[in-house]
């Protein structure tokens, strides 16, 4: 890939897996720090796309580094990191970035491009840092094995003064100061500070996030205009791996109770559950639990006419256990199964009723299917469908449909959410 043409670079963070490994605490302090220093990546880029000039178009996860802003007569190119771990600054922590930006300036040295690296360093005063002639060329006599072999790429054969003409460098804000930061910005560009915490902050970063991962270089750039005419339109908070890694992370999920909890509260309302094996922590153990406390609560009383629908993407093996389970805990569902093939007229069938008021006895209290057949939900579509993964299930039609998607693995903060419990964590 030409490293010099239109900024459609894609990096490594599409693919990273962010689980810190179970039971062992270094691991799971490494995968925070990791998480922490894409959420402050995000806050960079959304604070610039706000700040950005109306002919300025940002590239999130740029060709050049995280963020590239092109403008009218020049492009910049920033890296950004995030040193929460460390005290105190040795040059050495920004010798990777900086000679990064030097192979790029040696490969594309014609273009008019500022390069700019922007690090929190934990203990540092923001402010900006002079780096001297001296200072890169230690760089590349650099005895890390990593980067030996991008050092002896460059010697002696880049002009260092130009390349320092047109970099800088910066300690960065604190975290807590650049969510500061945003919500000014936020607020400074005509939204209501009311909705700023809960709604357009969270969301944001989920658009920034979302951008991220395309493949697409086209599908990563953002301009002011669209990320401003982009939250305007939302009215639901996003609730996924990177909304629940922020400081409001208790805001989010008081607010998303309550955007659900007027639905909830309707007897009639037909509610379609996703639930998917990979992405529910000890789902095995949880989920027939689960499916009982949620029909106690919200499928109990003759009023409520519409047998809701759980469609869990699991194995065979699994789902006919958790069929059995069901059955031996007394709930009666149907999985639309006869002589083991599926039927969706028998899976759709009005439960028979017995019994007055006080006596009410269905034939079934549940349907339940596996994933390999959600695509049938499309032949009844429901008022509300509920599904827990970072991705839509790619077989199920959307329009027309109330979604509500959580991008979490924590029952308890699925309970929370859906008024099942009271407490997050």
């Amino acid at each position: 890939m030409d490293t010099c043409g239109s900024l459609v670079l894609v990096k490594s963070k599409r693919n990273k897996v962010l689980q810190p490994s179970s039971g062992k605490k270094a691991a799971r302090r490494s995968a925070d720090y990791t998480i922490q220093g894409f959420i402050y990546q995000f806050n960079k880029t959304l604070l610039e796309i706000l700040n950005a000039d109306d002919g300025q178009t940002i590239t999130v996860e740029g060709i050049i580094e995280d963020i590239d802003i092109a403008g009218a007569r020049d492009d910049t190119a920033i890296q950004c990191k995030y040193h929460e771990s460390n005290i105190g600054f040795a040059l050495s922590l920004i010798y990777k970035p900086l000679l990064q930006m030097l192979a790029h300036f040696n490969k594309c040295g014609g273009r008019k491009i500022r390069y700019r690296l922007y690090a929190y360093v934990k203990g540092q005063q923001p402010g900006l840092r002079k780096i001297t002639t001296a200072e890169v060329q230690d760089a590349l006599r650099t005895e890390n094995k990593s980067l030996m072999v991008l050092a002896a790429e460059l010697k002696d054969k880049v002009n260092i003064r130009r390349f320092l003409g047109a970099f800088s460098f910066e300690f960065g804000v604190p975290l807590s100061q650049l969510v500061s930061d945003v919500y000014g910005a936020l607020e400074s560009n005509g939204l209501a500070k009311s909705d700023i915490p809960t709604l357009l902050y969270p969301n944001a970063i989920q658009i920034i996030a979302n951008r991220s991962m395309k493949h697409s270089g086209e599908e990563r750039k953002l301009n002011r205009t669209e990320l401003l005419n982009e939250l305007s339109a939302i009215r639901a908070t996003t609730i996924s791996r990177w909304t629940l890694a922020l400081t409001t992370r208790k805001m989010i999920l008081e607010a998303r109770r309550r955007q659900l909890r007027c639905n909830l509260s309707i007897n009639t309302r037909l509610r379609y559950f996703i639930l998917s094996k990979s992405s529910l922590e000890d789902f095995d153990s949880r989920i027939v639990t689960f499916i009982s406390d949620y029909l106690e609560k919200y499928h109990c009383k003759p009023a409520h006419t519409q047998t809701p629908v759980f469609c869990l993407d699991c194995d065979a093996s699994c789902f006919s256990g958790i069929c059995q389970r069901l059955f031996q805990k007394g709930i009666k569902i149907t999985d639309g199964c006869i002589g083991g093939k599926f039927f969706e007229d028998h899976f759709f069938r009005t439960p028979m009723t017995t019994g007055k008021m006080s006596n009410h006895i269905r034939e079934f209290d549940v349907r339940l299917l596996q994933g390999a057949h959600a695509a049938t939900l499309n032949l009844h579509k429901c008022n509300d469908l509920i599904m827990v993964g970072e991705k839509p299930h790619e077989a199920l039609e959307l329009q027309d449909v109330n979604v509500a998607q959580f991008g979490l693995s924590k029952w308890q903060e699925l309970y929370f959410i859906l008024g099942l419990s009271n407490a997050y964590e």
